[in-house]
């Protein structure tokens, strides 16, 4: 009989079954989600940055209030 056949392996022999291949396995077919809540908090924390000044004025959001209350009557 044939000694090296593939299916009685153990698994310390067979390649790719590191913790790299894991982490490696388990991260790529999430690469899109991750992209997307790094894009996302970036995106944040970016535009609170333009608008702390705006977001800050007193009484901004009772001002933006009846403004729209005013152009959608």
């Amino acid at each position: 009989m044939n000694q090296n056949n593939k299916c009685c392996t153990t698994e310390k022999t067979k390649a790719g079954r590191g913790l790299f291949s894991g982490i490696l396995y388990g991260l790529l077919p999430h690469s899109f989600c991750l992209t997307f809540a790094l894009f996302s908090i970036l995106g944040a924390i970016t535009a609170t940055a333009f608008l702390k000044n705006i977001l800050l004025i007193p009484n901004f959001f009772n001002i933006s209030y009846s403004i729209c209350i005013y152009l959608f009557k």
